[in-house]
């Protein structure tokens, strides 16, 4: 059992370094939920979704204008 004291401060828990939370996205639907909180929230995209998926996923983080943590994995640039 740790002692007392090692926890992450609450004000910072949960945030990555850029300074948001994440929220998993698996499907393109799930961008909606972000577009009101895209300044808190950013999405991450679930390691099980293909490559497909993913690039549509992409494409329309970015016209919504939700910012994704892990949008550029498992894609080529040429891709994109």
């Amino acid at each position: 059992m740790p002692n007392k004291g090692y926890g992450s401060d609450r004000k910072t828990k949960y945030l990555t370094p850029s300074g948001f939370r994440g929220f998993p996205i698996s499907n393109v639907e799930d961008l909606h939920m972000l577009v009101m909180q895209n300044r808190k929230y950013a999405g991450v995209i679930s390691r099980t979704v293909g490559a497909k998926k993913r690039k549509a996923i992409v494409r329309r983080a970015h016209e919504l204008d939700v910012r994704l943590l892990n949008g550029n994995a498992k894609l080529n640039k040429v891709e994109i």
